[in-house]
This record gives C-alpha cells, sequence and structure tokens, in this order.
C-alpha cells in the first residue's frame, strides 16, 4: 500500500488531496500473474502534476483516456482485477476487469482531447472487461489483439442520471502486425474499431461505429539516441465522426524527431 499527497496551485485551481493506493500481487505458478489493485487519483490533462519518481502501484496506472476534457482537475478512484499468463514462449495473454468512478468532469473527444462540448458533470461510473493476446511469430515479427467491452453510466443527480455517458463506445477492438529489425527499426501495422457511442447527454441517439488502419514506422540510430518517426494515420481515409458536428481527419501524415541525452 502506498499514499500520494497533491498540492496544487494553479491560476485558476488550487487542490490538495491525499490518493490512498492498495495492491497485491500473487504468482499463482511461474507463469500466471494476478494484481488487484484499488486507487485514487486526479485527473490532470495539462500533466502538471506528473512526476519521474516511481508512484505507479504493481505496475497500475489509473486510466485518464476516456475524461482527458475535463479542466477540473476531476478526482477518480479505480479498481482493476488483471490475470497476466504465459503459455508458451511465443503466446501471451491477459483478461482484466476494471471499474473507474469519477467526479466533478466534463467530456470530449477521445483520445486525448482537450476540447470540452458537453458541461459540468457530477458523477460517472465507466465499468470495463477487457482481453487480449501477443503472438510471436517469427523471430522477428508479432501479432497482438485485444477486445474492451464498456458500460458507462451518468450518476450525476440530474434527469440524465442512468444513462450512458456519451462520446465512450460500448466496445473497442485493436489488432496490430510489428516487424521489429536489429538496425532499431521497427514497423508496425494497426486496424483498430470503435463501436457505437452516444451521441449526447440524453443518450436518445447513437453516433455509429468506425473501423481505421494506421502505419507508423520508428527508428533510432546512434545508440538509440535519435529517435525518427513516421506515421500514417486513417489510412484508408474512413469517414466518420468524433461528435456530431466534427468530422475526423482523413488520411494524415506525421514525421516525428526526438533526442535522447
Amino acid at each position: 500500500g502506498a499514499a500520494f499527497y497533491r498540492d496544487i496551485d494553479l491560476d485558476t485551481l488550487a487542490k490538495q488531496q491525499v490518493d490512498p493506493r492498495l495492491g497485491v500481487a500473487w504468482r499463482i505458478t511461474p507463469r500466471h500473474w494476478l494484481r488487484a489493485t484499488s486507487q485514487s487519483s486526479l485527473i490532470d490533462p495539462l500533466r502538471t502534476q506528473d512526476t519521474l519518481a516511481p508512484v505507479a502501484l504493481l505496475g497500475v496506472v489509473v486510466p485518464d483516456v476516456y475524461f482527458t476534457a475535463s479542466d477540473t482537475l476531476p478526482a477518480s478512484w479505480y479498481h482493476q482485477l488483471r490475470w497476466d499468463a504465459e503459455w508458451s514462449r511465443r503466446v501471451y495473454t491477459f483478461v482484466q476487469v476494471d471499474r473507474q468512478d469519477v467526479e466533478d468532469f466534463s467530456l470530449g473527444f477521445v483520445p486525448d482531447s482537450r476540447l470540452t462540448l458537453f458541461g459540468f458533470l457530477k458523477d460517472g461510473r465507466l465499468d470495463t472487461v477487457s482481453f487480449g493476446a501477443n503472438v510471436w511469430l517469427l523471430e522477428n515479427v508479432g501479432l497482438a489483439a485485444s477486445y474492451k467491452h464498456l458500460w458507462s453510466e451518468n450518476r450525476s443527480p440530474d434527469a440524465n442520471r442512468g444513462r450512458a455517458l456519451p462520446l465512450i463506445s460500448r466496445e473497442e477492438f485493436e489488432s496490430s502486425l510489428v516487424w521489429v529489425d536489429r538496425r532499431q527499426i521497427t514497423v508496425a501495422l494497426t486496424g483498430e474499431y470503435s463501436g457505437a457511442r452516444a451521441a449526447n447527454l440524453a443518450a436518445r441517439r447513437d453516433l455509429d461505429g468506425y473501423w481505421t488502419a494506421n502505419v507508423v514506422a520508428n527508428w533510432q540510430p546512434l545508440a538509440r539516441h535519435l529517435s525518427l518517426t513516421l506515421s500514417i494515420e486513417n489510412l484508408l481515409n474512413e469517414n466518420y465522426v468524433l461528435a456530431e458536428g466534427f468530422p475526423a481527419a482523413g488520411t494524415s501524415v506525421l514525421l516525428g524527431a526526438e533526442w535522447r541525452f
């Protein structure tokens, strides 16, 4: 167990909070591991509280991808049960169940956007069941796939209590085929599916699910001090919307460079 104290003082917001963190890990057999955690945290899209200190509990970090549009530093309680298994030298699997309760938050685009579309919400809950597998196919080729089913609930004391939270998909699927070369070159082809999701707080209308494909190539020469990345997102130019009135970008090419000291 542990406790993490935060004292945040920004121009528009000040908050102090003690986050208790409890967890237990059990190696059932030499190749099967079980982890259970319960911890509190603040969701901070501006990353003002990030630290290099090893504050994660049993390697479990409280997710914030669905609530990054908030600018109020919402409080979150996160509970997780996860089973990891190594069936052979080439096959690995996981099964995970988690619950996340969030207070004083707002919602926007998913994933990882700070554009708020829906105003302040007092209380919400997100339950998730996910499972996946990683397979080492050849010496330098790997295949990974994962599926997630989500149940969201607006628990605020208003007319929308009990309805699904907007813009949070009911199911997600991701697969990737990865090739790694000994010259520090990695190429990954990924396919992602985001299922139907409520379009608004009333949750009487859904946005359609959609598929996307992406390619990412990374090269790390000079003893890995330099990292060069080329990514092509929405490779097949899929036409879909992030939210009502906000169409997604078409095929996009991104270049990135990073130097590590």
